[in-house]
């Protein structure tokens, strides 16, 4: 999927290599974000240069995809073993194990990632390392798992925002269910561990607030502190062309009833089997579930709900795993196992047969990378245009980029020129239209190709006073 183009697939592939870029020229992220991701891919370009001449763009390119190949198909590791362990306690082969594990990596919504979102593929490596080191630290607590678990968390803080929030909704969840399902004892040896775990996240949070980008760790307490209001302002996503009518909102609840039948089974069979199961299992079991529950309910919509999916994959898949583990049928196991399987690893055989493919053709990337001639000082240049097309943008003609949405009246003083990049086409994986770009009557026009209206706006359109004035 990433090597069958030149280019990186999905929307927001080129956002990658512009950050690396900015990374490597400038010593700092283009745009405000977590660093982690951008930062082994800087090390890995940096490295690939010095071998291929010193072609920084290609290095980059390289690099990228081999870190977005390489490194997300880690999680299959710890969601191995911690499903081997459980299948050695229920003396049944460990080779229903690879099961989930297989999952992680070659479903069909986790490859919707490839290339695309690389954050969130590499931050669900630290996500399923961290369940699975919180089951073997209960099950035997020693600082080496401490600092392993505690790695984990704060590996996910500085990778992706998101499954951060989720790293941290199952450290709440696994709480509880410790709070409930071990002793006294139990619970008073590990309340120093549990401060080390608040005094990591508050350092992770202390330093993206500092240096990297504040406004992800004020959304990520409203959605702890004010998750009505959080939820209230992600329902807006629309749907595929045709709207509703085409199924988007039958595929939404059935991805909410597949998610409930892997958490609710599991958290029946803990509570009910409390009595005989290992209370560590019986823990991060329960927190998986109620961490699923929570992220995929009815009441998460819109674009979380899309983000938050594909989050909770992983926790969902264990506790799927823990709950056929107890069927004691072996053909009806395997049967939903292989049904479970061929239903989310399924639809990757045409996704991997058909190859990754960007949000632009590739003609229509050969003639936005043919527009330099119109940008002699990419510095002193601002070029709007929409999602999809901005990062490709910002990648081919190294200028500073801005979507409709984000102009102010203050950016025709703060660059030499702003031109408008209006799109002919319509963008693979978007449904159109999505804030496309109007070009205003008064505007020059530079450039009118089979894929790109190019024009120079010398003054600020009307609309984005308006919008100024409301911001």
């Amino acid at each position: 999927m990433l090597f069958s183009t030149p280019y990186m697939p999905g929307v927001n592939g080129a956002y990658n290599l512009v950050q690396v870029r900015s990374l490597l020229e400038k010593g700092d992220l283009g745009l405000p974000d977590l660093p982690l991701t951008f930062a082994l891919h800087a090390a890995l370009a940096k490295l690939i240069s010095w071998f291929n001449g010193g072609d920084l763009a290609a290095a980059i390119v390289l690099a990228v995809k081999l870190a977005d190949a390489v490194l997300p198909p880690i999680a299959a590791w710890p969601v191995c073993w911690l499903a081997a362990v459980w299948c050695e306690r229920r003396g049944q082969s460990r080779t229903l194990a690879l099961v989930p594990a297989a999952i992680v990596v070659l479903s069909s919504p986790l490859l919707v990632m490839v290339g695309d979102l690389p954050k969130n593929s590499l931050a669900l490596v630290w996500l399923a390392g961290l369940i699975a080191m919180a089951a073997a630290f209960l099950q035997s607590p020693t600082w080496k798992r401490a600092l392993a678990l505690l790695a984990c968390l704060a590996l996910a803080g500085l990778t992706h925002i998101g499954v951060f929030g989720s790293a941290l909704l199952f450290a709440a969840c696994l709480a509880m269910s410790v709070a409930v399902l071990q002793n006294n004892r139990r619970r008073l040896n590990l309340l120093p561990w549990a401060g080390a775990a608040v005094v990591v996240v508050a350092l992770v949070a202390a330093v993206v607030m500092w240096k990297f980008d504040p406004s992800r760790i004020h959304r990520l307490a409203e959605a702890f502190t004010l998750p009505g209001q959080f939820f209230g302002d992600n329902m807006s996503m629309p749907g595929p062309p045709g709207g509703p009518q085409n199924g988007f909102h039958l595929l939404r609840w059935l991805a909410v009833g597949l998610f409930a039948m892997c958490a609710l089974p599991a958290l029946i069979l803990v509570w009910r089997e409390r009595a005989v199961l290992a209370a560590s299992d019986a823990a991060v079991v329960a927190g998986c579930a109620f961490t699923v529950l929570a992220m995929t309910g009815p009441w998460v919509q819109g674009d979380t709900a899309v983000r938050f999916y594909l989050i909770a994959i992983v926790p969902a898949v264990l506790c799927g795993t823990f709950a056929l583990l107890h069927i004691g049928r072996a053909w009806i196991r395997w049967t939903l196992a292989g049904a479970l399987s061929l239903l989310l690893c399924g639809p990757s055989v045409p996704q991997v047969l058909r190859g990754g493919q960007p949000a632009l053709s590739d003609g229509a990337l050969a003639e936005l990378s043919s527009l330099r001639t119109f940008v002699p000082q990419p510095g002193r240049t601002l070029i709007c245009a929409q999602h999809g097309v901005e990062w490709w943008t910002a990648w081919l003609l190294h200028t500073d980029i801005a979507q409709p949405s984000g102009l102010r009246a203050s950016d025709w003083q703060r660059y030499d020129t702003v031109l408008f990049l209006q799109s002919k086409t319509i963008l693979r994986h978007l449904p159109p239209p999505r804030a496309a770009v109007q070009i205003p009557a008064d505007a020059v026009i530079l450039h009118d190709g089979p894929c790109f209206i190019l024009a120079r706006v010398a003054s600020t359109p009307s609309s984005v006073n308006a919008e100024s004035a409301i911001h």
